[in-house]
């Protein structure tokens, strides 16, 4: 399974903490049987590779990962105010649930994520308020 999550632009304006964009900059997650984490591109060597890693909490608040093989391509710079952090938290999310409501998704995100502008343009795409 591929899942594919977009950096978003919070922040925006007047819309402080309550308007986000996603961008056309993608990290993803390859899913598949076996152990194991691995991140390629940005964060690679400084993220974690075991089970604290962010989108792996994430997964684990909608299903176990025991028994999957974590495979990360990162294209969005951490800490650099493009939504590194909400984009993670949706890979596990959607990875875990693909077929689960928005609603069920951003509940369950905001348990890592304080910033539910971020996290839902982040989960849906497009514009979100």
């Amino acid at each position: 399974m591929l899942i594919r999550a977009p950096a978003t632009s919070a922040n925006l304006g007047p819309g402080f903490d309550c308007a986000a964009c996603a961008l056309e900059l993608w990290n993803e997650v390859e899913i598949g049987e076996g152990e194991g984490v691995t991140i390629e591109g940005e964060g690679a060597g400084e993220l974690a590779e075991d089970r604290s890693n962010l989108a792996i909490r994430a997964y684990a608040l909608l299903a176990d990962p025991a028994g999957k093989r974590f495979h990360f391509v990162n294209r969005i710079p951490l800490e650099r105010g493009l939504g590194s952090s909400a984009a993670a938290i949706a890979l596990g999310l959607t990875a875990a649930r693909p077929d689960a409501p928005l609603e069920v998704l951003l509940e369950a995100g905001l348990e890592l994520e304080d910033h539910a502008d971020t996290l839902a343009a982040a989960l849906l795409g497009g514009v979100t308020l």
